[in-house]
């Protein structure tokens, strides 16, 4: 899949504004995505001229859903929900994400099935690409995320 057929952010992710916090998808491989998030005023979590540095693993989880979200269309299907289970060896180099700021956001699909899967994540600076943060992050998407969903609400 090429740049030119990939669908946007919104179509890709099972999220709504404003928790849509990555700004555009820049490129799909055979095992991950990259995406773009420009830090700036009126972001999500924009305070004071910076982003905390902990907001990147949000970032990652959100390129995660998104590889998700771009293979289910990929399929014929749409974007569905997914959960995060966890996140192993975080390292951050930074303490914040400054305005101006262009992350690249890039995951890869290390193991698993359609259901849990494994990911490396990485953040580098665009105009530096220095590495900023990685982490490994688990997550789970159940065949239908309703019916999974449903099953834990009080009717």
């Amino acid at each position: 899949m090429d740049k030119k057929s990939l669908p946007t952010v919104e179509q890709a992710l099972p999220h709504e504004s404003p928790m849509i916090l990555l700004d555009r998808l820049v490129q799909k491989t055979e095992t991950g995505l990259i995406s773009e998030v420009i830090i700036r005023e009126g972001i999500p979590f924009f305070d004071d001229g910076v982003v905390s540095a902990f907001v990147g693993v949000e970032y990652m989880a959100q390129t995660v859903a998104a590889y998700s979200g771009v293979e289910s269309i990929g399929n014929g299907g749409e974007a569905e929900i997914g959960f995060l289970l966890g996140i192993k060896g975080f390292t951050s180099k930074c303490r914040l994400f400054s305005n101006g700021q262009i992350l690249q956001v890039a995951v890869n699909h290390d193991w698993g099935d359609n259901q849990l899967m494994h990911f490396i994540g990485v953040i580098t600076d665009s105009e530096t690409k220095e590495v900023l943060q990685e982490a490994q992050l688990s997550a789970f998407k159940p065949e239908n995320s309703r019916e999974f969903i449903d099953q834990f609400s009080n009717k």
